[in-house]
């Protein structure tokens, strides 16, 4: 009997010329947006390549046509939906229907599947064209079969939603109107909702864009077997109680009870969805799970994460890091996520120190570390950095009016120290002629701008420490004088006379010609991975001549115009070569390296600038990525795993000449061919 009425149901969808409009419009809407995708797609190709873990012709073309066609059938549900049960209604023919011998229960089912073989003949002219592309690419097949499944449950709930709608009212505007304000409504309650929310849980669009997302979590697909249940649940009672009567004393209260049972049933099993579900990633290479290298990493960490995003609530910036996290979450680490919009909360966001358009902040057991270009490299070396165990000491030099690590004046690293605290570092000032020397369990000394002269013992003291293997980053004062002499020989360090100034220092807002700007960095370890602007003032440009067995490389270089000013700094600045001036590119910052002894590799990095750290200065540009980058590379916490790039499999899109035809089939031909089919039935109908 559900055959019979879904068939009664299809024959009068079918021989409506509305509903092949409708699907001509549907289907030219669909290829449309797939071909304009594809057009932006082949520009952008050449440059997806270069990308790790770019994405393809699947991500970028097919998936954004299923989207466009879900979003096609949230407008076309309520149109078709009207006439399901509202027609009976208004015309008095619901007696006549519900007197049938046939249960209210198989009346709604044949109901919905007649409905539904509409939206199946969209969704099957969907799945062929983007099929279509696979002539082209090979696509990545499994991400695109949950994409499609997504898109045949999401016209399950538009439909089942329309049909129970259906049933309350006479009107077929009022029934369209409230299935459009319903869908609409659940489409975008979970949109600004937080990660746990219950609106995101039961937010159909949500739950739609996951599936697209190329993980099939098994609580999306309750959701939406839930959604269709509850619905068409919802309109038997309501038709149950049509077919009754109204009813007097105890009977009136019945339909409500069996609506909220439905209701309470629904909730308990997205609840336990939600709580026993699994998750699967589908995509070709499992590319949207972890790495085996990055799993061994979480599966070290034992006390609980804490994420927090901090990105603005438009323009798709953060769904590409919650992507990504979701990976992490689905490897099973105890975290929790947090998402800080910096435009509304403005003092949160500048308490995690971001400054760029996403930041995502990692705090674990007590420490922090800051990722400014969330990838999933960049991520697992962050959880790798704080999964060491132990305090590593950063020994700074103290006694002589350095820049104190723990200082709070303009002219100290105070901010440096508090990062460096965050990231489990313990910033530990030394007097060197108190202590008998540097302690052995020291990271890294820091020498910091001297004010006086070191002693010659002191001095001895760090060329030791440089013999015993360990590592140095030196700043320099802007007093050449103050300078360890000694020092500056055993690393080969020779300081430019004269202080550099920059003309780029007006492009980045500073009024003083002495402020130093760097842009661009080498492909060095110690900078490799960063794309921020540093800015220098009053730094001293160097020369650096490696020692026997030293590897040297130069980090920090200014632009070409740039030079070493040795006049006075007033009115017009000219380069002199007569006194030593030297046209940039100039060096501010060098890497010194070589192989220990024993095993690893002995680290040193010298700048002739240290107010680029200073706490008046270090919070501009990018300042203090450079700062805990440095420090990074000379602990040996710089290590990136070699996670291999995933690139999706359909980078490349090259189909064969005949099948450049099929934009003129998909765009032009289908939809005229529904318009001629719909214009067809009309004529024979009008002839009989």
């Amino acid at each position: 009997m559900i055959a019979v009425v879904a068939a009664r149901e299809l024959r009068a969808l079918f021989v409506s010329t509305v509903a092949w409009a409708w699907l001509a419009a549907g289907a030219g809407l669909v290829a449309w947006m797939v071909y304009a995708q594809l057009e932006s797609y082949q520009r952008l190709a050449p440059r997806l390549g270069l990308a790790d873990g770019a994405p393809g012709v699947t991500d970028l073309v097919a998936l954004p046509g299923v989207q466009a066609a879900g979003l096609v059938g949230l407008l076309l549900a309520p149109l078709v939906g009207m006439r399901l049960f509202s027609d009976e209604l208004r015309t008095g023919r619901i007696a006549l229907l519900l007197s049938a011998p046939v249960s209210v229960t198989r009346l709604v089912l044949g109901k919905f599947l007649g409905a539904m073989g509409l939206f199946v003949a969209l969704w099957a002219g969907v799945a062929l064209l983007v099929a279509s592309l696979a002539l082209g690419t090979p696509l990545d097949a499994g991400k695109l079969a949950v994409a499609l499944g997504g898109l045949l449950l999401l016209y399950a709930a538009c439909v089942a939603a329309a049909l129970w709608l259906s049933t309350m009212s006479s009107q077929p505007a009022a029934v369209a109107a409230a299935t459009y304000g319903l869908l609409l409504l659940l489409w975008v309650i979970g949109q600004t909702a937080d990660a746990d929310s219950v609106l995101r849980a039961i937010s159909l669009g949500f739950r739609f864009e996951r599936l697209l997302s190329g993980v099939l979590h098994a609580e999306d697909v309750a959701y939406f077997v839930v959604l269709v249940a509850t619905f068409l649940g919802l309109a038997v009672v309501r038709l149950e109680v049509l077919r009754a009567g109204t009813g007097v004393g105890s009977a009136r209260w019945l339909p409500w009870t069996l609506a909220l049972l439905i209701l309470a049933a629904a909730g308990l099993g997205l609840r336990l969805a939600h709580r026993y579900g699994g998750a699967w990633d589908m995509s070709a290479g499992a590319r949207h799970s972890l790495s085996p290298q990055s799993q061994a990493v979480a599966d070290r960490l034992r006390a609980p994460l804490r994420f927090t995003v901090v990105a603005p609530d438009y323009g798709g910036l953060r769904a590409p890091v919650d992507q990504l996290l979701q990976r992490y979450l689905r490897a099973g680490l105890d975290a929790a996520v947090e998402l800080v919009d910096p435009d509304i909360h403005p003092e949160r966001a500048r308490q995690l120190g971001a400054r760029g358009p996403v930041e995502l902040v990692v705090e674990y057991d007590g420490r922090t570390e800051r990722v400014s270009a969330p990838s999933e490299r960049s991520v697992t070396a962050a959880l790798q950095r704080l999964a060491l165990a132990g305090e590593r000491w950063v020994v700074a030099v103290a006694g002589h009016g350095e820049a104190d690590l723990i200082g709070q004046a303009n002219f100290d690293l105070g901010e440096l120290g508090a990062a460096l605290t965050r990231a489990g570092f313990r910033p530990q000032p030394v007097e060197i002629a108190t202590a008998g020397g540097i302690p052995d369990n020291a990271a890294m000394v820091v020498l910091a701008a001297p004010q006086a002269a070191l002693l010659s013992g002191e001095e001895a003291a760090l060329v030791a420490h440089l013999e015993r293997g360990g590592s140095l980053l030196w700043l320099l004062s802007s007093d050449p004088a103050m300078d360890p002499p000694a020092l500056a020989r055993a690393l080969g360090v020779q300081r430019l006379p004269g202080v550099v100034v920059d003309a780029a220092a007006a492009a980045v807002g500073a009024d003083d010609p002495t402020v130093a700007v760097v842009s661009r960095y080498p492909d060095e370890p110690a900078v490799r991975n960063l794309s921020v602007l540093a800015v220098f003032p009053r730094a001293a440009a160097l020369d650096v001549t490696p020692p026997a067995g030293w590897r040297g490389a130069s980090l920090l270089q200014t632009g070409a115009q740039s030079w070493n000013e040795t006049g006075p700094l007033r009115g017009e600045l000219r380069v002199d070569a007569a006194a030593g001036e030297r046209r940039g590119p100039l060096s501010l910052g060098w890497a010194l390296s070589r192989s220990r002894a024993q095993a690893g590799e002995q680290r040193v990095v010298v700048v002739g600038d240290v107010d680029f750290l200073s706490n008046a200065v270090v919070g501009n540009a990018g300042n203090l990525d450079l700062g805990l980058n440095l420090v990074r590379w000379l602990t040996e916490n710089d290590a990136l795993l070699d996670i291999p790039p995933r690139a999706a499999p359909d980078l490349r899109f090259d189909p064969p000449r005949w099948a450049r035809l099929l934009p003129a089939v998909f765009l032009f031909g289908v939809p005229v061919g529904c318009l001629a089919a719909g214009l067809g039935i009309r004529y024979v109908r009008r002839r009989r």
